[in-house]
């Protein structure tokens, strides 16, 4: 009876212990599962971990959307994510070509050397960040009819931080 019991007691264990693992898998396959290479053939990343990196993610923080807006003249991804510490979802574009941008406080940065290396030909990061009531900005971009890729955030109390080593043609609203 107790060589039974501790059979079953084994077989249960490890059971739990597959399923677990099985989860674990479950989680990361998502990511894994996003499309780096848009339709047109522009190319966020090599890897997952390459566009966390590039985008100062960290390992623990989650990916759970790539969409793209390309033209002629542009190409862009824009990356939502969660952090691994807060449940809100950000928004950040990384991108190449001819590109406005639209903010009420425009803050213009060079590239890092990190972000050059990573970025396969892009040559853009924007992200929108704000504070106190002003904590859900996200970047939206629009294509417009000549081609061009016109970023904004999500409110007009968000900062909205333009990385890149390229001029920057910009519109600093009302």
């Amino acid at each position: 009876m107790k060589k039974t019991a501790l059979i079953l007691s084994l077989a249960f264990s490890l059971v739990l212990l597959f399923a677990a693992c099985e989860q674990k898998q479950i989680k990361t396959q998502g990511e894994e599962e996003l499309q780096l290479t848009s339709p047109k053939g522009f190319k966020a990343a090599n890897s997952i971990s390459e566009l966390k990196s590039f985008i100062d993610l960290n390992t623990n923080d989650r990916i759970i959307s790539i969409e793209y807006l390309e033209s002629e003249k542009a190409n862009a991804a824009l990356i939502s994510f969660v952090r691994e510490d807060n449940q809100k979802k950000q928004t950040i574009a990384i991108g190449k070509g001819k590109m406005h941008f639209e903010s009420t406080n425009l803050i213009y940065k060079k590239l890092s050397p990190k972000n050059q290396k990573a970025q396969n030909g892009g040559s853009w990061i924007i992200s929108c960040t704000g504070t106190g009531d002003c904590n859900n900005c996200t970047v939206q971009g629009t294509v417009d009819a000549d081609g061009n890729l016109n970023f904004s955030c999500s409110d007009s109390c968000c900062d909205m931080e333009v990385k890149t080593n390229n001029e920057a043609t910009y519109n600093i609203g009302d």
